[in-house]
């Protein structure tokens, strides 16, 4: 127990994605975590996620929009 995190601190305000854009990051971030819901402001690395997560986080993104992220942009 020692060796874990503090438990993450409660975002005072939750804010709902702004596009459709954040509205699919926050789907996926939700289908990795395994989470039903979380904010724009919640970090991924917080909630439970990793470097083999991230990596599938930036394959979902090249697949749907195209776009080449490296696993560092991401952490």
């Amino acid at each position: 127990r020692k060796a874990l995190p503090p438990p993450i601190a409660a975002v005072e305000t939750f804010r709902d994605p702004r596009d459709e854009v954040e509205a699919w990051l926050v789907g996926c971030f939700c289908d990795l975590l395994k989470i039903q819901r979380i904010s724009i402001d919640h970090s991924f690395f917080d909630y439970g996620g990793h470097s083999l997560m991230a990596m599938k986080l930036v394959t979902q993104i090249f697949t749907e929009y195209g776009v080449h992220l490296k696993l560092r942009d991401i952490m």
